[in-house]
This record gives C-alpha cells, structure tokens and sequence, in this order.
C-alpha cells in the first residue's frame, strides 16, 4: 500500500514578528537554544513532526474531497514515545515548549490528550512535510534516532527553515547563509555542518538547477527538501545514497554567492569528513528546561 506522500505542518509559529516601532524582527526559531533547552528543543521538534503525520493518518479514508478536515487529532504519550523514542518526560517538556511557542494547544479527552496544530486552518500556516519519506517502508519513524546533541539541534531547525522557505513551484528553497543564521540562530561558522547532517540523515541536499530566480538576481544556493515533489515520498528506497551517490555538501558547495567579498571556506579534507560524522553521532550532556529543575532560574 502506497504511504501518504506529505502532511500539512504548522508553521505559522515560525513566522518572524515585528516590533512596535518596526526597527526589529523577531524570529521564533532562534529560541530553540541548545544552552537554554538542550534536548528538550529536539524532542520539541520530533513530536510536532510525529503530531503532524498521525493527524494526517487519521484523515485517511475519512474525509471526501475539499472537506473541512480537522486540526486537531488524540494522541497518547505511548503512541509518540513509540513513535519518536523519547521518554516520556522528554514529550512532556516537549508539549510544554511547543505550546509555549504557539506550535499547538492541548486539551484531554477521555485518557488520551487532543493536540490542535494551530495554523492549519489558515492561508499561509502550514507547509509540506514528507510524511511518506519520514517513515521507513515498515511504518517507522526515521528520526527516532537522531543524536541528542548541539549539531543535531542545530540540523533540525535548518530543516524546518527550509521546509518553510521552500518554493512548490520550483521544489528548493533558495535562501543565503546571512537568511539561515537570521532565522535560525545557528551561527555562520556551524552552517556547514549541520547541512551536511541533514545531507547524511538524507533529509536535504543542495540543488545545482537553475530557474527563473538566478534571472532575477537571486543567486542564493538552492536546497531541496528529500520526499517533497521528487517522485521519493510513495516508495523511497533506504539504499538512495548508494544509488545516486553522496550528498554530502561541503563548504565550498554551500557557501553563499551574496557575499562575494567573503573568501570561501576550503573543501574538508576525508579525515574532517570523518570528524563530522563523529561529532553528529556523539551525544553531548543533555541539560534540564527549566520548569523541571527548581535550581535553574
């Protein structure tokens, strides 16, 4: 049977906000800290993306089209810690921040809670997620196990940047390492590992095509989110790298053509390479949010 190739994920969350005096913009994926939640924020991430796809498996053969489908979908904590693999003090740190947020509203019902995904009723609150990439052949969670660590933190919140971002005509994002570190508060210099995390996780890679944007003088690089429009979300093969060869993305590959001031970064050399993928799968000491310490002011 053919998966559900995307689900709708909120965003809306994740829209920069404004000042009073309109001199600053304030961008919600900068609060995702390392320093301030540490695994918490990846768990934040993982469950708003396993929300995601059971609201979307609950429509299935439910609804006819252009019918008004829910947002909300009940969920257990043994169904997500099934899913994501997280304890579940970790899923509830988790709803805690993403309700903080505005990523979701929670409500019980019955022996199970009721996650409304705000946005997804809205023009412009949602996007693509690759429901049918995400999970494995046998219905598993791909992301289940991701390291808990600083670079993998950093990784995820590029992703969600370019889900955001992404351009469904086009199918990339074209966006400049000046935008990601804006947006994300990953600093510049870590950029280029963690693009190359999501290359070896197989959740992004950079697109060399061309398209009307390089006309108008966006010569931005392009990133194409794996399982979104790529004929790669019904039945993607697990074996792809090996098919198509690596995407790892390098510096040089990478690095923005908006400044061309800035001298580029060499290509890592093999032992490097080896280095990165240590340090992605090296879990790093995880610090407790703070309304689960009474220490931690």
């Amino acid at each position: 049977m053919a998966k559900l190739q995307w689900a709708k994920f909120p965003t809306q969350w994740m829209k920069p906000s404004t000042s009073a005096d309109g001199e600053e913009q304030h961008f919600p994926l900068t609060e995702l800290t390392w320093s301030s939640y540490a695994g918490t924020a990846i768990a934040a991430v993982l469950v708003l993306i396993a929300l995601s796809i059971r609201l979307n498996q609950s429509h299935k053969g439910k609804f006819e089209a252009g019918a008004v489908r829910s947002t909300s979908v009940s969920v257990t904590f043994e169904d997500l810690r099934q899913m994501t693999g997280l304890a579940k003090t970790s899923i509830s740190g988790a709803l805690m921040l993403l309700q903080g947020l505005g990523a979701i509203h929670m409500e019980r019902v019955g022996r199970a809670n009721s996650y409304e995904l705000l946005g997804l009723a809205q023009g412009g609150g949602w996007r693509q997620l690759p429901q049918g990439w995400l999970l494995k052949r046998d219905g598993a969670f791909k992301l289940k196990q991701i390291p808990r660590n600083r670079l993998a933190l950093n990784a995820l919140k590029v992703y969600l940047l370019l889900i955001y971002l992404r351009n469904s005509e086009h199918n990339t994002t074209s966006v400049s390492f000046t935008s990601i570190t804006r947006w994300t508060g990953v600093r510049r210099e870590d950029l280029p590992n963690a693009l190359s995390t999501l290359s070896m996780m197989q959740l992004a890679k950079i697109s060399f095509a061309r398209d009307i944007r390089h006309s108008r003088g966006d010569n931005s690089h392009r990133y194409s989110v794996i399982g979104l429009g790529d004929g790669r979300g019904l039945e993607a093969d697990d074996d792809m790298v090996t098919r198509e060869g690596s995407f790892f993305m390098s510096p040089t590959d990478i690095y923005p053509d908006d400044e061309p001031d800035t001298q580029p970064v060499s290509a890592p050399t093999a032992s490097q390479r080896a280095q990165q993928i240590r340090a992605a799968r090296e879990p790093l000491a995880v610090k407790k949010p703070p309304w689960q310490s009474s220490s931690e002011t």
